[in-house]
């Protein structure tokens, strides 16, 4: 049985045994008609390996290329240059040839290259650059120093050295695409005031053969902290790198991680260039760390982020994953009141499952629960709400389904400090949940915090919401098996997001009455993503906190309603935004899907 099939007799399967027969036939209407209508909806596919896709890419774009498509404008931009460091640290004389030929092979003649080396081993390694390639070359375009003792000596020197405006480090053994300086030297043209640029990434093989590409996110705070996602595909600005040294001389950093954290300490001025600039040598760590990473390399990451919250005077704990992951925990200092929204109608078993998980399995305790009733009709939905009354907040919300307003209502009554919206249809697995969800919303300028949703066959159904993807929206990796990895862990790791699901989202009091709460124009779809692109307009971040599990059983309660409205509404007022694109997706990424699959 190949994978559609099995995928459409899981997913019905699902429905009739979670929401009975008469949804299924309203599910499978509602399919043939949106066919009808729309043509055919996302449906997940069984991708190929990334390294499948990824060939498949390569030869998409070395057609489009010759074809003219993706030209470069010419590179006139003749008085910014990128200072280009390779420390080498143990001697590899294949590897400084590799990368020196990779940036002689530089389409823009803008750069300098400074190897610096141990004063032992400065006769070899001129002798290692002295090929006919490089004789043209004046001496100042490509000097040897030599340089000696830990990362930080090293880092230091080698950005006193530089005259360029933007610095590259250079792996030995890594190369840098053709195109590299003059794609940096063009987006400092575009955008002059940044600091940091930072690129896409992949692995090359002893055979030339590229694997491995990383097509990453804008920037995310709360992603670097979890892996270094940015790495040595990043360039940066001298004067700013100088001015930390300056202030903090040594003792500053032990690794590259260190420096990253520490640059983007300093500065919010930071560019993704969605381009695959740097190959990293398949056996060298220089880019994310791969599974096969040494324990010890991943306890230099686990040390990297324990800094950088000393720096930033954050208390916190770091916990690792796996190899090259890490999840911070925040200790609370108090503990706030956190008013749980839970909307109903009718649902009575649906309703009962979820309370009873969150008294059993919800280890924070300060919390109160507001039920809100849209007009439940069924005796024994009746009684319960009668019989809970005594311990929770029952509001009646009468009249047509609105999501909004239900919970707008619920909000007005709620005395916590964060409100979290939460389906009847939703069931709690990992007793933490709350907690973490509260430490990371309690964290400076968080606007809303989400959580993992798993099906009942622990396949995903939220891992973050992306823009664009199905046409409006979609939530990241659903239907993904939450025992792999994933692309590049992410479905695991705690990362900013345009928007996540208020089926479990987590909103301070202070900022949802600041955007004016849900819009109640919006009563069944999309609210949730409408409201997090407000919150995010007024300079907060939203993010996925992937240890917060629950179990969702999609859409029981709606019955699978849609509201082709919502959507036209939705799209008619962020149309500037889904033309852009969603910011933490990339655009070589499909939006077909939302297995983050490439775009081929």
């Amino acid at each position: 049985m190949n994978f559609l099939p099995s995928w459409m007799f899981t997913r019905a399967w699902h429905v009739l045994t979670h929401e009975g027969l008469s949804a299924l036939v309203r599910r499978l209407t509602g399919l043939f008609v949106r066919i009808l209508r729309e043509g055919v909806p996302a449906i997940p596919t069984k991708a190929s390996s990334l390294d499948q896709q990824y060939h498949q890419w390569l030869c998409k774009k070395e057609q489009s290329s010759v074809s003219g498509e993706r030209q470069l404008p010419l590179d006139t931009e003749a008085d910014m240059m990128v200072s280009i460091l390779v420390f080498l640290t143990e001697w590899q004389p294949r590897h400084l040839t590799d990368s020196l030929m990779s940036i002689l092979r530089q389409t823009s003649p803008h750069w300098e290259l400074i190897v610096a080396c141990h004063p032992d081993r400065t006769r070899d390694v001129r002798t290692t650059l002295d090929c006919s390639e490089t004789r043209t070359l004046r001496k100042e375009r490509l000097r040897v120093v030599a340089r000696d003792g830990i990362f930080e000596k090293q880092l230091a020197d080698g950005i006193s050295d530089a005259s360029g405006e933007m610095i590259w480090i250079l792996q030995p053994g890594d190369q840098l695409d053709a195109d590299a300086v003059r794609t940096v030297r063009l987006a400092y043209h575009t955008h002059p005031e940044t600091d940091v640029f930072y690129c896409d990434d992949d692995r090359i093989r002893s055979n030339g053969t590229r694997t491995a590409p990383f097509f990453k996110p804008s920037w995310s705070p709360e992603l670097l902290l979890s892996m270094n996602y940015i790495s040595y595909a990043m360039t940066f600005r001298r004067t700013l790198a100088t001015d930390i040294l300056a202030r903090k001389p040594y003792g500053l950093c032990h690794t590259h991680y260190d420096w990253t954290l520490s640059l983007t300490e300093q500065t919010d001025k930071i560019t993704r260039i969605p381009k695959v600039l740097y190959h990293a040598v398949e056996t060298s760590p220089s880019v994310h760390e791969a599974p096969s990473t040494t324990s010890r390399q991943a306890d230099v990451g686990t040390g990297a982020v324990e800094r950088a919250l000393s720096r930033r005077g954050v208390p916190g704990r770091i916990e690792r994953l796996s190899s090259g992951t890490w999840c911070v925990r925040y200790p609370l200092s108090r503990l706030p009141l956190v008013s749980i929204l839970i909307p109903t109608k009718d649902r009575v078993q649906l309703l009962r499952r979820c309370l009873d998980s969150l008294s059993t399995q919800t280890s924070y305790v300060r919390v109160e629960i507001l039920v809100l009733d849209n007009g439940s009709e069924s005796d024994e939905c009746v009684s319960y709400l009668k019989d809970i009354a005594a311990r929770h907040m029952v509001i009646s919300c009468p009249g047509p389904f609105n999501f909004s307003a239900m919970n707008n209502r619920g909000a007005a009554s709620a005395q916590g400090d964060f409100l979290l919206f939460l389906n009847d249809d939703t069931e709690v697995i990992t007793p933490e949940w709350l907690t973490i969800m509260v430490e990371q919303a309690m964290q400076p300028r968080i606007g809303a915090v989400g959580a993992k949703l798993l099906f009942p066959d622990r396949t995903i159904q939220h891992g973050g919401i992306v823009l664009g993807v199905g046409g409006i929206a979609g939530h990241a990796f659903r239907h993904c098996p939450d025992t792999e990895r994933g692309y590049h862990d992410l479905p695991h790791l705690r990362r900013n997001c345009s928007a996540v699901s208020a089926a479990c989202m987590m909103v301070s009091r202070q900022v949802f009455q600041s955007v004016g709460g849900f819009d109640e124009q919006l009563p069944v779809e999309f609210n949730d993503v409408d409201l997090c692109l407000r919150i995010r307009r007024e300079g907060y971040r939203i993010v996925y906190t992937p240890e917060a599990v629950l179990y969702h059983y999609e859409n029981a309660t709606r019955k699978g309603m849609r509201a082709p409205d919502d959507g036209r509404r939705f799209c008619a007022r962020w149309a500037e935004l889904l033309k852009q694109g969603d910011p933490y997706y990339h655009p070589h990424l499909t939006l077909r899907r939302e297995d983050w699959s490439l775009n081929v």
